[in-house]
């Protein structure tokens, strides 16, 4: 049809999902000019035109035009209203295609009526349960597209309906109507929990897209405001996430044990286990050392002799191969959590406590299954490693690193040899390149967390040391086996680190002075230069760490069928998850105990604290350290201040929200 047949006709139109009523005027640039009943003139190809009709007459005038065509609109709705649509309905083969013109046809009393069509036309737009429209074109849905058709409509609904009453909960929130003695609905406790999912995991949280637009949260949740804006609606309905709380959710530390695994580890911890063929050690003295407050002991040592020379000495680490099985749910769980979780306030362990503390814990007294690595130490720093085998034992005292230091320092027994043969082996590795950082270690005591103590601790004690040259011993022991047995495990591998600044004499090495790349997960055995072994895994805490449970099994399966327990694909999946897991685990231990220091200036308002400045950051501010406590904090208006720089600093306030330190220097 030429474009002239339409001008001065009625139409109707889509503009962003909504109906427009126009008035056609004329032609411009191959294209129909409408005049909408509101708004400026628009420019439309006639095929994007969704119904066009014309008047009694035509009409050349766009004010009488207008006048006509809402005239024209009101008569058609109102018999758009008497359309009888589910009779059409009935009468129509469901799934075949249909114009307007089809239906005006067969349905309408007078086809050739424009009023009468606009009608139809309208009914039919409001009416989209019983008709699809795909372009100019009506199909009459199926049974079962009704089916889905009424379920959507009912999901639509119920969401409205959910969304109006989030708004009004937001409402009686904001005008304490709703308050933390407000008796819940079921509704309602699900609600929290989705503004809790929401504040935990972001856009990453099921209930984002439909949380999100109610509560005006921006695309991503990483802005302080609206993260504050969402506890703060949690802590006045008295369902408040704290701060270290959301912290450990967000590194996916699970807070809660599984019913079943639950069940399985009591069970577990009732059953006497079946012992295969074990060497007997319970007659050997026996012993663990470790933290005055450890609780889930899983190395211990025995020594079997020793001379001026050196020592024979077995290290023992728990065995967990036999009560563990692969397919077991605790073994799930443990792949699940990959790792205990240590904060000042909380421990998450990786088995239910009722295992780790008590029946896979190498506690005093009671007899334990273990993986024993033999090694015959010299004073000169030499070691012969002389095997592994499963046994028994019963330790004699679980004791602390200060038991074991003073024993050393009174020439006790095997104490002061033993701790002179791994000092040798702390040299030879050092020798091959091994690092050995002085650092600087406090111990925040939240005992009483209205005053919080923060007291020096010493790593670099001959205890201290003792306890890791003999770990270290045995996890490049299970690393060589598994190299030379070509067996797949996951190994810990550091690259070739570089001096970058010279180290002045009878000065330590300071991470300032080395260029390294980060410790690395990986299948493929190699060097770990930071500790100066040729290889490295880890086996000696499978009651901690999942990775070291898994060397565990595939060394005892290896070792008693020479077949593999676990194959090269599921390592490399763990090395992965693991690697993954445990970068989020550090940042939230360190981020926990870091809130805590923080917590403790804040005690100290009004209080001088020496601080060295460290690096200048963007937007004019400085990062110190307050070395007594060990605390990283950045402070404002102190840039001009070189690195190396000791400043004194009085903290005036602390927000213990954003964690953010207000401090004045002074000068005097």
């Amino acid at each position: 049809m030429e474009l002239n047949a339409f001008v001065h006709q009625y139409c109707l139109y889509y503009k962003e999902s909504h109906l427009v009523a126009g008035w056609i005027s004329g032609i411009q640039k191959e294209k129909l000019s409408i005049a909408p009943l509101q708004g400026r003139d628009v420019l439309m190809k006639h095929n994007r035109l969704a119904l066009i009709w014309s008047g009694a007459s035509l009409v050349s005038d766009k004010p009488q035009a207008h006048q006509t065509l809402r005239l024209q609109l009101e008569q058609a709705k109102a018999m758009a209203k008497t359309q009888d649509l589910e009779t059409i309905y009935e009468l129509m083969e469901p799934g075949c295609t249909y114009t307007i013109d089809d239906m005006a046809a067969d349905f309408l009393d007078e086809p050739s009526d424009p009023l009468q069509r606009v009608a139809l036309f309208l009914a039919l737009e409001e009416e989209r349960r019983l008709f699809k429209r795909k372009n100019d074109n009506y199909i009459p849905r199926t049974a079962i597209e009704l089916e889905q058709f009424d379920q959507q409509l009912q999901r639509i609904r119920a969401q409205q309906q959910w969304q109006a009453n989030v708004k009004q909960w937001l409402l009686d929130i904001e005008e304490s109507r709703w308050t933390a003695e407000t008796e819940l609905s079921q509704e309602q406790q699900e609600w929290v929990k989705q503004l809790q999912s929401v504040l935990v995991y972001g856009k990453n949280s099921g209930y984002w897209k439909t949380l999100a637009p109610v509560l005006n949260l921006g695309s991503i949740l990483e802005n302080e405001d609206e993260d504050r804006k969402l506890r703060a609606f949690l802590q006045k309905i008295g369902q408040s996430i704290s701060w270290c709380r959301l912290v450990l959710l967000r590194a996916s530390v699970r807070y809660e044990w599984p019913t079943e695994v639950l069940e399985v580890a009591e069970r577990l911890a009732q059953q006497d286990l079946p012992q295969p063929e074990r060497k007997d050690w319970t007659s050997i003295a026996t012993y663990t050392v470790d933290a005055a407050k450890t609780q889930d002991y899983d190395d211990a040592l025995s020594v079997l002799e020793w001379t001026a020379q050196g020592v024979q000495v077995v290290v023992h680490i728990a065995d967990l191969s036999d009560a563990i099985a692969s397919e077991s749910v605790l073994f799930q769980e443990a792949e699940k959590r990959l790792s205990s979780v240590y904060t000042l306030k909380h421990i998450f362990p990786m088995f239910p406590s009722v295992l780790s503390n008590g029946r896979f814990s190498l506690k005093a007294g009671e007899v334990r299954p273990t993986v024993g690595f033999q090694f015959h130490l010299f004073r000169n720093g030499n070691a012969v490693f002389q095997g592994f085998e499963q046994g028994l034992i019963q330790v004699e005292a679980n004791l602390s690193y200060e038991a074991v230091d003073q024993a050393i320092e009174a020439n006790e027994g095997f104490w002061k040899i033993l701790s002179e043969c791994c000092e040798a082996l702390r040299q030879k590795r050092k020798e091959k390149g091994a690092l050995s950082f002085s650092r600087k270690e406090v111990e925040v005591d939240i005992s009483n967390p209205e005053q919080i103590r923060i007291v020096p601790l010493n790593r670099n004690t001959p205890a201290n040391g003792l306890v890791e040259e003999l770990a270290i011993l045995v996890n490049q022991a299970v690393g060589r086996f598994f190299q030379e047995h070509e067996c797949p495990g996951v190994y810990r591998t550091q690259a070739p680190y570089e001096i970058v600044e010279e180290v002045p004499t009878g000065q330590p090495v300071t991470p300032e002075h080395v260029n390294m790349e980060p410790v690395r997960l990986s299948t493929i055995p190699d060097l770990h230069s930071g500790l100066g072994c040729d290889y490295y895994m880890q086996a000696t805490s499978p009651i901690r760490r999942f990775v070291d449970l898994v060397s565990q099994q595939q060394l005892v399966h290896y070792q008693l069928t020479k077949t593999f327990r676990f194959d090269e694909q599921q390592m490399m999946g763990w090395a992965e998850q693991i690697d993954s897991a445990q970068k989020l685990y550090n940042r939230a231990e360190r981020d926990v105990t870091n809130h805590w220091k923080a917590k403790y200036l804040a005690q100290h308002t009004g209080e001088v604290f020496p601080v060295t400045v460290r690096r200048h950051l963007h937007n004019g501010r400085i990062e110190v350290i307050q070395e007594d406590i060990q605390y990283i904090f950045s402070v404002s208006g102190l840039e001009t201040h070189e690195i190396g720089t000791i400043l004194q600093l009085r903290i005036e306030s602390v927000d213990m929200e954003r964690h953010l330190v207000l401090t004045s220097l002074v000068t005097s």
